[in-house]
């Protein structure tokens, strides 16, 4: 009825003319006239509420995604920062841990060199130490050698004296 009403094919009653050729209308046609035209502007009024009503859900509904999109990217920032933070932590223990086998390892190699240095500084002295013996007891046998060969030439010397 409202599309008739609007495209003006039940248009309201000129003053004078009837709906039938020209005929005054009767009243019960008037009170039905007037009956379709608060009919029709309720129905006017009611879908203007209903399309009121459709663009607040509309906006609630706008407004809502809007809320649910903000949500959905603060949750994503949130998650690369924690991603980079992650990645960050991990890449500095890493470096702690290489740092610490690099310094663990140059204690090693650092021990291992000073132990060899010993060892051939021990060896050096028993080498000196051997020598030392042997040219001790190579020393002691010429002290011994002499000391005989001194007695023999003192004996001499007392034999040649006496006989003078």
């Amino acid at each position: 009825l409202k599309a008739y009403w609007l495209a003006g094919r039940l248009a309201p009653q000129r003053a004078g003319q009837g709906v039938r050729g020209g005929k005054q209308p009767t009243k019960p046609r008037d009170s039905m006239a007037s009956a379709m035209s608060e009919l029709i502007q309720k129905l006017s009024e009611k879908e203007q509420e209903q399309m009121m009503a459709e663009r607040a859900a509309a906006a609630k509904v706008k407004e809502a995604r809007t809320k649910v999109q903000e949500a959905a990217n603060e949750n994503m920032r949130l998650q690369r920062a924690h991603a980079q933070e992650l990645k960050a932590v991990k890449a500095q223990y890493e470096k702690e841990l290489r740092d610490r086998a690099f310094n663990c390892r140059a204690r090693v190699h650092k021990e291992l060199r000073s132990q060899a240095g010993m060892e051939g500084e021990a060896a050096r002295a028993q080498q000196r130490l051997r020598k030392a013996q042997d040219k001790c007891f190579a020393l002691t046998l010429k002290v011994q050698d002499l000391q005989a060969h001194l007695e023999e030439r003192t004996q001499q010397a007392q034999n040649y004296l006496e006989e003078l």
